[in-house]
């Protein structure tokens, strides 16, 4: 039972890790496409 938790907090806390890297990859694209629409 015990491993089984720390197998899933582990999966779980990379699951995060992915969520926060897709936000700010997604949040520097707009930045982007709002500085090259700005420039324009």
């Amino acid at each position: 039972m015990p491993a089984e938790m720390g197998i899933n907090d582990h999966g779980f806390k990379a699951f995060l890790r992915l969520i926060k890297n897709l936000k700010q990859r997604s949040v520097t694209l707009i930045i982007r496409a709002t500085q090259s629409e700005l420039n324009r």
